[in-house]
């Protein structure tokens, strides 16, 4: 475990030093988005970036060694819950097969190609922003929509969706658009939402995919959900925002306007995941 820790803090350091990218300010040199200089080594003023990058601006708003931990300790908790339920879920899994009209594989096509050519037309690194959650979901309904892909990953993908339709329905309530600089940007975020939220219905009310199987399954569902997304977040995107200087998901410092529970303070991303893990068990039982 200490060497875990060793390792992490080593990338951390050497991110924070500008060794494999520029380097972020920590909180106490840059305040909270307020500093005219948004990179260090060498000096990078937030005058000189795209439209939009200033927005999304790293900072160390927590300290390194909390990094270390946090990204050491959190995805390896989670993946010892995802080895556990795992031969459950092998076992459980519905083998009926599922069937996707074309209109819906055009719709998940469509809308994660043209956030790809958005992202692609941003400022540098913006490509890393496929990672948000609701382009993740239109990775999954296109992979939901091949019938290549095996029926019993499908079933559990879709089962997924379910749990994460609530992060679809926060963007209604909170969206931040700061970032979006592109023609008809703003509007197709729109779009690309409203579709997001209808997506899953149709697996819900004309497929085998029920949403509330049994007790045992919801509860084995909403583990592979929090189980997926802490992995996925803490262990794979955090480092990915440090490496590109960018605050992807907030991963390395709370939005504006933080949801109910979340606090500005040290603790902002483990209240974050426990809250949305409340969310998505929420998110489940509402079909």
């Amino acid at each position: 475990q200490k060497m875990v820790f060793a390792l992490v803090e080593k990338l951390v350091e050497l991110l924070a030093g500008g060794k494999l990218v520029d380097g972020l300010i920590p909180r106490q040199e840059s305040g909270y988005f307020t500093s005219d200089i948004c990179y260090q080594n060498p000096t990078t003023y937030c005058s000189d970036l795209l439209p939009g990058h200033r927005e999304v601006v790293a900072t160390f708003f927590l300290s390194p060694q909390r990094l270390a931990k946090e990204t050491a300790i959190i995805p390896t908790a989670f993946l010892f819950i995802l080895l556990l339920i795992l031969p459950s879920l092998r076992a459980s899994t519905p083998k009926s097969e599922i069937t996707s009209p074309l209109f819906l594989r055009f719709i998940a096509g469509a809308c994660l190609l043209t956030q790809l050519c958005y992202k692609l037309m941003g400022y540098k690194n913006k490509i890393a922003f496929m990672v948000m959650p609701c382009n993740v979901l239109w990775s999954l309904g296109t992979l939901i929509t091949f019938p290549s892909v095996p029926v019993s990953v499908r079933h559990n993908l879709i089962q997924c969706w379910y749990s994460f339709q609530v992060l679809v329905w926060a963007v209604f309530i909170n969206s931040d658009t700061s970032d979006l600089k592109n023609p008809f940007e703003v509007e197709f975020f729109w779009i690309n939402h409203v579709l997001l939220l209808f997506f899953p219905f149709y697996y819900l009310f004309t497929s085998s995919v029920p949403a509330l199987p049994s007790i045992l399954d919801i509860l084995k569902y909403w583990l592979l959900s929090c189980a997926t997304t802490g992995i996925f977040y803490f262990g794979f995107v955090t480092p990915l925002s440090l490496y590109t200087g960018l605050n992807l998901n907030y991963m390395l410092y709370p939005p504006p306007t933080p949801p109910p529970g979340v606090s500005v303070s040290e603790n902002f991303r483990i209240e974050s995941m426990a809250g949305m893990s409340a969310a998505f068990l929420v998110s489940r039982l509402i079909p």
